[in-house]
């Protein structure tokens, strides 16, 4: 039988015993094909991680294919716990979880090189800006490259212009004003605070004003619920639940639990901020048609207003609302985690509060009968700059509960 028809004839027998299979066991060979094509590259990466290794590996256990996927899982709740654990064995370890290899670092020496000396060559890379995109953008603190050079060398101009700083300074004094006083009304009817909710509230009405040139009144006295504040929550917490979860893709494609509220609470997050640029941008327009000067201090109006070299607009609206969530995010957790792990110190060493106390007399005077108001009066640059010791606790506070402590996550491609 010549060639080309033997092989006609097998294909129509194979066509023919294809036609007669139940539909159940196609489905089933298909969805086959397409779990092998999309765990092909996971696969790919964990042999990587398995076996690239050599015999100076230190770090938890490692099964084939899962890595110390179980280990991780089971301390999810208790993860800082677990990975300082691991820092006592070793000042840096390492271990894979779903395709990724991850180094962790305790040595000085080493987060010094990563993040002064050579930070050009630790770049975030591509899974991790991917991760935090539907958040943060093409913000500063999502960026790599050019994309973060020009970022912060705008912020940098910005930041170093004395009146944003003038402007800030009000600002959060007149923000811890508050906080004193609800402190203070709580001392006297004896009532117990959540502090560190309290210190959210402070930064994050401090840094939206400072921001959007807004203010939230999330630190008013009934201490409202405000949906922009439970969303930003929300969205940071699911977000930080996609670092362990390996097919968050899926999950967000099909708007599955945590996927499903994160795409619900950015949509608030973009409504509202779509609405502050488009309200402010019509005073700004409204200013430049009388010839007025722009005369508001807060960053969204300073990076509307920010001409390039060619003079050009350098911020669209998409760049307005990633540089601006990007800036909430840095200024309002980070302090109030930092104050949190502060004043938890401070409660557990009271000799370093009577030397901060003399510090304070010795730069400000003895000012026992002065208010609160008067108190931030006192406090100016000049002055806050002679508080060394003042300065040493809030650093040994940062060294020993560092607000963003996990710093890299370094990918095998």
């Amino acid at each position: 039988m010549p060639m080309p028809m033997a092989m006609a004839m097998a294909m129509a027998m194979a066509m023919e015993q294809a036609a007669s299979w139940p539909i159940a066991v196609i489905a089933q060979a298909i969805i086959l094909l397409l779990a092998t094509i999309y765990l092909a590259p996971w696969s790919w990466r964990w042999a990587l991680c398995m076996f690239a290794t050599d015999s100076s590996y230190r770090g938890p256990p490692r099964w084939p294919l899962f890595g110390s996927y179980f280990e991780v899982k089971s301390n999810q709740s208790r993860i800082y716990e677990w990975i300082t654990g691991y820092t006592q064995l070793y000042k840096t370890f390492e271990y894979s979880y779903g395709g990724t290899r991850i180094i962790h670092t305790a040595d000085p020496i080493n987060v010094e090189y990563i993040l002064k000396t050579k930070f050009v060559n630790y770049p975030k890379g591509k899974e991790t800006l991917e991760r935090q995109h539907d958040f943060l953008g093409d913000g500063i603190f999502n960026s790599d490259g050019e994309t973060w050079k020009r970022h912060r060398k705008i912020a940098s101009y910005e930041f170093s212009n004395r009146k944003l700083r003038d402007f800030s300074s009000k600002i959060f004094k007149k923000n811890a004003i508050r906080l004193a006083d609800i402190l203070n009304s709580a001392a006297k009817s004896n009532e117990e605070v959540e502090l560190q909710d309290l210190l959210m509230r402070t930064t994050l009405d401090s840094i939206c004003e400072l921001g959007f040139g807004l203010e939230l009144g999330s630190l008013s006295p009934l201490l409202p619920q405000v949906p922009f504040a439970n969303a930003f929550d929300r969205v940071s917490e699911a977000i930080a639940l996609r670092s362990w979860n390996l097919f968050w893709r899926t999950r967000r494609a099909l708007r599955l639990g945590h996927e499903k509220e994160l795409q619900n609470c950015i949509e608030q997050l973009d409504a509202f901020t779509s609405k502050v640029i488009q309200q402010r941008r019509k005073v700004i327009e409204e200013a430049n048609k009388n010839n007025e000067e722009n005369t508001r201090e807060d960053l969204l109006s300073r990076f509307m207003s920010f001409r390039g070299q060619d003079g050009e607009v350098t911020y669209r609206d998409k760049d307005l609302r990633d540089s601006i969530l990007n800036f909430v995010i840095a200024g309002r957790d980070t302090t109030a985690i930092t104050l949190s792990w502060l004043i938890y110190l401070l409660c557990n060493n009271p000799h370093v509060v009577d030397k901060i106390s003399a510090e304070l007399t010795t730069v400000l005077g003895d000012k026992k009968n002065v208010n609160i108001w008067e108190f931030c009066e006192l406090l100016t640059p000049e002055n806050v700059e002679e508080l060394h010791y003042l300065h040493a606790a809030v650093n040994e506070a940062l060294r020993l509960y560092p607000p963003v402590p996990r710093v890299k996550l370094l990918h095998i491609p």
